[in-house]
């Protein structure tokens, strides 16, 4: 995560700051997964089964190392959450760096709407969009 260029330079994130996010959310019970590639971790996920609003499923953080990205890793991610949340509820958001437009055009592919603007909600300067899908039938 701290490797990552989104997260190091625009969120401030580093090894230690991402370890200590991670150790955290696994002493609270978080759903937190990686995907592997023999024994090294290409990607990861987590989300929360009812994260928005108390009541339905979010996406709090995907990510693909660098140079894994494009290969699919995150769509196994994003179909493994999708299976677990839409389990749950008919809803599932997520919020994406406004300036990350090829973020925004992999879950928009997925079938997520832009929904709202989280203005410098994480920081300084820093604008989230809001995505939402609803569970296909």
């Amino acid at each position: 995560m701290a490797s990552l260029p989104l997260w190091s330079e625009h969120y401030g994130v580093d090894y230690e700051a991402a370890r200590a996010r991670f150790a955290s959310g696994l002493a609270d019970g978080a759903d937190i997964y990686v995907a592997l590639a023999g024994d090294e971790v290409v990607g990861f996920l987590w989300f929360a089964r009812r994260g928005a609003f108390a009541r339905s499923g979010y996406v709090r953080l995907l990510g693909v190392r660098a140079d894994w990205q494009g290969q699919g890793v995150g769509t196994q991610l994003m179909d493994f959450a999708e299976e677990m949340l839409f389990a749950e509820d008919d809803n599932t958001f997520l919020l994406t760096y406004a300036p990350n437009e090829a973020a925004q055009r992999f879950y928009r592919h997925r079938g997520y709407e832009q929904v709202g603007v989280l203005f410098q909600y994480s920081g300084s300067g820093i604008d989230e969009l809001i995505f939402r899908k609803r569970r296909p039938r």
